[in-house]
């Protein structure tokens, strides 16, 4: 398990923008290994999860994570864990999945105050849409994060956001818009936390200024910021294609020879700039030719820029024709590639759009036939209506699936067509200005499709208007009827009204209790289950090499959460015998001390290490009394269990005791852990009911304490004198006689 751990770190970094080694210390690699300053336990999920971020098992990494983080009471590694499944809808690039995912992990931030996470689930969803070059989503998300940072007055957030809108912009080709935002950001640049030098911006606004008086300006003002040898490089890539641009050969031939003369380079330069850089330093001193042929022999490692790096040797070089002819080439591919930004925009704007529109309509008119059902007991009639409404309503979204399809196959077809008109404009000057007209025709048609997006919603708001007034006459004439009938049979149907609204308390009740204990359930089952899959996942995978420690360790996580399972599985059948009344005891005579020693026997694997386990006892020697062991032996090991999840250090203690002036033999279980708050005392025992809800368990096992209790004709509680931890007790008659209970 190490060796595989330290293979993922070592491909991560090896990923990582080069660094020298001289200058990263052990604590620099130490915090590169955990950056998030993860648990352990959570760290190796995490590893394993960023692994696996483009198939299932990312998100099954991501629950197992989310479960030791619950179990570890750490908040910020439950939020990461949320990072796992919008990584892998991303991927996929399921869009609705994609927002559903995002807005779990801004609910999990929000919870815990962890803005970081909160601004990275609108990143993370952002990206997605800029890798398929779908940037009209992807300028509606960063404008939402914009809007909610404002809203927050969090100027971290604004600025982060006003950066990312000009880098979209800037892909985009939209000059004056990334201008507007880069400026933004500058102007938001937060002094006190700065997460980046503010040199990279002025250094990218500087390359975007047309005007060289101000763009020099706005060089020199980032060069003020510079704090680093990388805040440096930006400035000197700047300076250098100012040079270049203005033909200053001599300032231009220094500043480059002083670049590569310095002991880090090329650290801080990109390939791609290096090869740039050394085309114009040729230019200067060899000649276009020489350049020109430069640049070919390097075309793999320029190929998006070559167009753009042959017009501007040429255009420096006052071969103006040369840099014409370059310019009308780039110029096409650009068209070209405009034009396919335009389409991935419209299938995504247009998937986007659709999902959104059914899902609502789905939703709303769920929610108004919900509480047509609530507000009145519907005759059999009534009741088959809805069903044939339900059938429609499934009709109609199976043709909103099969129109989606039809919306998704013709963007396809169009994004083939635009990509055959730009392979045949490359060539052919007057294939341009066709490929121009279908622009232009293209955005007409999205037009008309936004228009008949806003009649289909339109005409849906009119169906389900029409639905209403139906419904509503419905009841009218239903109304009238049962009027009509009231006056004939009054006695009768308000004895049945009060039979329905006892039995609507009643199920509303049952209702109530079966979500609770649901989603109680689902929780508690599929952390355990969640962990048993996970370790024996890693146990069976041929190509794993794992110790004999790591396996006895990951065993003994499976045989632990095993029993978790079997504690939970017996709680549920015992509630159940309580509410059915099938739960029993038997009443004979026992040894005290006996039961007290086997019930420490049972929970004894469950006691942490640390802790002091011991028993006290203040009975005579070989006391007995009538009662049923193995019940009394459950309520303690309940007690028990209890005490090892909520005590970390310290002692646990199992007390007994005789009441003689009350004639009861009194049972305690101390600990010095967490306690129980004064305010929940006296519901501790309720069903459902935990004090922290992190840790494992339904909320069922001290309401069956109490329910023996009272088989028993005893009694549970909790001794709030007792301020060092809790301190549970339970108490029987000494003198009971040999029977048997029901």
């Amino acid at each position: 398990m190490l060796l595989l751990v330290t293979q993922i770190v070592w491909a991560i970094e090896s990923s990582a923008p080069t660094v020298e080694k001289n200058t990263v210390s052990s604590t620099d690699n130490k915090q590169k290994d955990n950056p998030h300053k993860l648990p352990k336990e959570c760290q190796k999920y995490f590893l394993l999860a960023q692994q696996h971020r483009s198939d299932t098992l990312g998100i099954l990494y991501s629950d197992s994570m989310r479960m030791e983080a619950l179990r570890l009471n750490h908040s910020g590694s439950y939020v990461i864990s949320f990072l796992g499944p919008c990584y892998y809808h991303c991927s996929t690039y399921n869009i609705v999945m994609m927002e559903e995912s995002a807005k779990q992990l801004r609910e999990a931030a929000l919870k815990y105050d962890d803005k970081a996470y909160y601004y990275s689930s609108y990143n993370v969803i952002s990206d997605a849409h800029i890798e398929r070059r779908a940037f009209s989503n992807a300028i509606q998300i960063q404008t939402a994060l914009y809007n909610e940072s404002e809203k927050f007055g969090d100027q971290y957030g604004m600025w982060s956001s006003s950066r990312r809108l000009s880098e979209i912009y800037d892909m985009m080709g939209n000059d004056l818009m990334a201008q507007k935002h880069l400026r933004n950001a500058i102007k938001l640049w937060p002094r006190q936390n700065k997460p980046t030098s503010a040199t990279y911006l002025y250094c990218r606004l500087a390359n975007l200024e047309r005007s060289r008086e101000k763009r020099l300006e706005i060089i020199n003002e980032g060069e003020q910021y510079a704090m680093s040898y990388f805040d440096s490089a930006h400035v000197n890539t700047s300076m250098l294609r100012y040079y270049a641009e203005t033909q200053d050969s001599q300032n231009f031939l220094t500043l480059h020879n002083k670049i590569k003369s310095h002991p880090r380079y090329p650290s801080g330069y990109s390939q791609i700039q290096r090869v740039e850089f050394n085309a114009f330093e040729k230019m200067f001193t060899e000649g276009k030719e020489s350049a020109t042929k430069y640049l070919t022999e390097n075309y793999n490692l320029i190929k998006r820029d070559y167009l753009s790096y042959m017009r501007k040797v040429n255009l420096y070089s006052n071969d103006y024709e040369s840099a014409i002819y370059w310019h009308e080439k780039e110029d096409s591919v650009l068209n070209s590639q405009q034009a396919e930004v335009l389409v991935n925009d419209i299938y995504a704007f247009n998937s986007r759009l659709f999902a959104d529109s059914i899902h609502n309509a789905v939703k709303t008119k769920d929610m108004e036939l919900q509480l047509a059902m609530q507000e009145k007991a519907m005759s059999e009639a009534e009741r088959a209506r809805i069903e044939a409404e339900n059938a429609r309503l499934n009709a109609e979204r199976q043709k909103a699936e099969s129109e989606r399809l039809k919306t998704l196959a013709e963007a396809e077809r169009q994004k083939a067509q635009v990509r055959l008109m730009a392979a045949e404009k490359e060539n052919d000057s007057i294939r341009l200005q066709q490929q121009q007209q279908s622009l232009k025709r293209m955005e007409a048609e999205r037009k008309a499709a936004q228009a008949e997006a806003e009649n289909e919603r339109a005409t849906l708001r009119t169906t389900q208007l029409t639905g209403v007034l139906g419904i509503l006459a419905m009841l009218i004439i239903a109304a009238l009827l049962y009027a009509r009938r009231q006056r004939q049979t009054r006695k009768h149907i308000e004895l049945l009204n009060a039979d329905l609204r006892e039995a609507q308390v009643l199920a509303k009740r049952a209702e109530e209790m079966k979500n609770v204990f649901m989603q109680n359930m689902s929780h508690e089952i599929r952390t355990p289950m969640n962990a048993i899959m996970g370790f024996s996942q890693i146990l069976t995978m041929p190509d794993m090499s794992i110790s004999e420690e790591d396996k006895k360790e990951y065993g003994q996580h499976i045989i632990e959460n095993v029993n978790m399972l079997h504690m939970l599985v017996e709680d549920m059948l015992n509630a159940s015998d309580i509410e059915t009344g099938r739960f029993e005891v038997t009443l004979k005579q026992e040894k005290v001390e006996q039961i007290c020693k086997a019930a420490m026997g049972i929970a004894r694997y469950r006691v942490p290490g640390n802790l002091k386990y011991s028993f006290k006892s203040e009975l005579p020697k070989g006391f007995s009394c009538a009662t049923d062991s193995k019940r009394v032996q459950q309520v303690l090991v309940n007690y028990l269990t209890n005490a090892c999840k909520h005590t970390a250090k310290g002692s646990i203690e199992v007390g007994v005791r005789l009441d003689e002036a009350r004639k009861k033999v009194v049972f305690s279980v101390t600990d010095t852990g967490s306690g129980v708050p004064l305010d929940k005392a006296d519901i501790i025992f309720e069903r459902f009911t935990k004090v922290d809800d992190f840790k494992q368990g339904i909320g069922l096992g001290l309401n069956i304490c109490r329910s023996i209790a009272k088989k028993l004709n005893g009694r549970t509680w909790l001794d709030t004198s007792y301020t060092d931890g809790a301190r549970f007790c339970f108490e029987i008659p000494s003198d009971a006689k040999e029977t048997e209970t029901k």
